[in-house]
């Protein structure tokens, strides 16, 4: 599907519809990793936890029990 770069502060974004985010498992807000090479760019979903300690994981997993 053809999408225009609409303009955002001094940067350029591209709208992803209701159905691509869901496919993504993605939610306005989330974080997303962009690379780009040969022409192609690629986005990928970060997972909010990678970066959390163990002790951290732990926290929130007794949180939630």
């Amino acid at each position: 599907m053809r999408r225009k770069i609409v303009p955002v502060g001094q940067a350029g974004a591209i709208e992803l519809t209701p159905n691509e985010l869901k496919a993504l498992g993605l939610t306005v807000g989330d974080q997303v990793d962009v690379s780009s090479a040969g022409g192609i760019v690629e986005i990928t979903p970060v997972d909010e936890y990678e970066d959390l300690s163990l002790d951290e994981l732990f926290s929130i997993v007794t949180a939630r029990a």
